[in-house]
């Protein structure tokens, strides 16, 4: 886990720490939206977006029991944080307005 990274997330208005498939995750209300898998952050991401992200070297979906990705779900590869904070806004959006 990127702790640097980590504290940067949580300091998003509204985002909670929330335990998820086992990792260390995030919340926006009662909805996780991301996590750290195997030092890799995962993100839940709106189809358009999902879709532009997995199109990055190194991004892949997120399969946490292997053969069956999670649709929404893409593993972040190397980014610059101010990427990756636009990126958790934007996930953190599209749970909190699926939990309204």
């Amino acid at each position: 886990m990127n702790e640097e990274l980590n504290e940067l997330i949580l300091d998003l208005e509204g985002v909670a720490p929330r335990k998820m498939f086992g990792m260390d995750g995030y919340a926006c209300g009662r909805k996780s939206f991301g996590g750290w898998w195997e030092d890799k952050l995962v993100l839940k991401l709106p189809p358009a977006d999902h879709a532009r992200t997995m199109e990055l070297p190194g991004a892949e979906a997120f399969d946490p029991m292997g053969g069956r990705p999670m649709r929404e779900w893409v593993v972040l590869p190397d980014m610059e944080s101010d990427e990756v904070l636009k990126l958790a806004e934007v996930a953190k959006h599209y749970v909190k307005a699926d939990d309204d």
